[in-house]
């Protein structure tokens, strides 16, 4: 019984960090467009955006199908 109590939390607390990773992102994406929208150009964004604090992941950009 103990090992399907232990199993049962381990379980739960995995899927609340996964909740609060997806969280995370979310806040780090939502801060990004904050930053995008008051930078004066692009080199203000990136400049804005390498500030300590600041995490954005680098999706790979598309490229146009032809």
């Amino acid at each position: 019984m103990t090992h399907r109590r232990t199993t049962g939390a381990a379980a739960g607390f995995a899927n609340a960090r996964i909740a609060a990773e997806q969280s995370e992102l979310v806040q780090q994406r939502q801060a990004a467009r904050r930053v995008a929208e008051h930078a004066r150009d692009a080199g203000d964004c990136l400049d804005l955006l390498s500030m300590p604090g600041c995490q954005v992941s680098r999706r790979p950009r598309r490229t146009p199908r032809t």
